[in-house]
């Protein structure tokens, strides 16, 4: 397996370096840098107090906790390309009908790293057939 090194820079005093229990785990937890309070039905951007960089060929998502949606906050999805290189912030909703308090140091979403696969865009006059499989069947066509 081959190993990539993500590069961590602390931007604030409450900026920690992501981290995860287990050698095994997908993610690495972020933590917020500031107290915030979350109304319900709102959308809070987090401060993490960090800037993470990963190498030329990876990107990484921003991605949500389990222990948090069990709450109804939720994260909002964030796809970070490896030249980005400002502070992280990590978008939440409130989905309950409480104000949630987020607190420095809490975890509040984490970090995924992907490989990202060379492609390319063609246009072309006809689909190939090789891609023709599925037809134009939509939402719902391949059953429950």
């Amino acid at each position: 397996m081959n190993t990539i090194k993500l590069e961590v820079l602390s931007l604030d005093k409450n900026g920690r370096l992501p981290t995860r229990n287990l050698e095994t785990d997908a993610g690495w937890d972020l933590s917020a840098s500031e107290d915030k309070v979350i109304f319900p039905g709102k959308i809070e951007f987090v401060p993490t107090g960090i800037a993470v960089v990963c190498p030329k060929g990876y990107y990484y998502e921003i991605t949500g906790r389990s222990g948090l949606n069990l709450k109804k906050i939720t994260s909002i999805h964030g796809i970070i390309d490896a030249t980005y290189c400002g502070q992280l912030f990590v978008g939440l909703r409130n989905e309950s009908d409480n104000c949630y308090e987020i607190k420095i140091g809490d975890r509040i979403g984490q970090i995924i790293v992907h490989q990202v696969i060379p492609t390319y865009v063609q246009g072309v006059g006809e689909v190939s057939e090789e891609y023709r499989g599925r037809g134009e069947a939509g939402w719902g066509s391949s059953g429950k």
